[in-house]
């Protein structure tokens, strides 16, 4: 299955224009965002639990933002819908494998964070569970840094033909040197982390979830008493 991962992300993307081998041009690092977000939620403070949320105003008489009351998707999933679709459907085995390596060998976060893709919106499904987001990474060049809206973990799976482009995940002092197909779970949240120089085409795949997601399985963003909003 390794050996056909790159050649399948050629493909998602529509050819190789948008993968290009380092020195060959000024081609920036390029992120797509496949995610459920659950920031910036109105909260529900001394509100009448018999009001319809679409009458009610902040103290200033604005309006509140009924459309992040909820879960919802980053806008790059219909941006990209094809990329969406290809990715989904052409490395549906991985992601399964993915899923079954996670719940075999972390089981109490597996639990925890499948929680949260029962509770989405709609009855929604995450491709990507356990984790409810996919990002994709061409071209990867990161400095360092933390991914403080994390939950919990962070799982890591570079794709391409490169040398180089080790992992560094700083406060443990470990220099990992992922191939192709490799796959590492961390706290992203609490890691600096960051990839090192590389030669050929390098892209990765990175699974996360937003730690906002703990205030709507706790209480629906604290709308769960409302009579009009269950």
């Amino acid at each position: 299955m390794k050996k056909s991962l790159f050649a399948r992300l050629i493909a998602s993307v529509g050819g190789q224009e948008c993968i290009i081998n380092v020195g060959d041009e000024d081609k920036p690092f390029e992120c797509i965002h496949f995610s459920w977000y659950n920031r910036y939620t109105p909260k529900n403070v001394d509100v009448p639990q018999d009001t319809h949320p679409h009458m009610l105003q902040h103290a200033d008489r604005t309006s509140i933002n009924i459309t992040q009351m909820m879960p919802y998707q980053c806008c790059d999933v219909e941006k990209y819908r094809a990329l969406y679709d290809n990715i989904t459907f052409g490395f549906e085995d991985a992601l399964a494998w993915i899923c079954e390596v996670f719940e075999s060998h972390l089981p109490d976060e597996y639990s925890r964070l499948t929680e949260v893709i029962d509770m989405l919106p709609g009855a929604s499904h995450s491709p990507f569970s356990p984790m409810s987001s996919l990002v994709v990474n061409l071209n990867v060049s990161t400095l360092a840094h933390r991914d403080s809206f994390n939950k919990e973990l962070c799982l890591v799976m570079p794709v391409g033909e490169f040398d180089g482009g080790a992992l560094v995940l700083v406060e443990q002092g470990l220099v990992l040197p992922l191939r192709n197909g490799d796959i590492v779970v961390f706290q992203s949240a609490e890691t600096t982390h960051f990839n090192m120089t590389y030669s050929g085409r390098h892209c990765s795949f990175v699974m996360q979830m937003d730690k906002e997601f703990d205030k709507w399985v706790n209480n629906h963003n604290g709308w769960s008493g409302n009579t009009l909003f269950n």
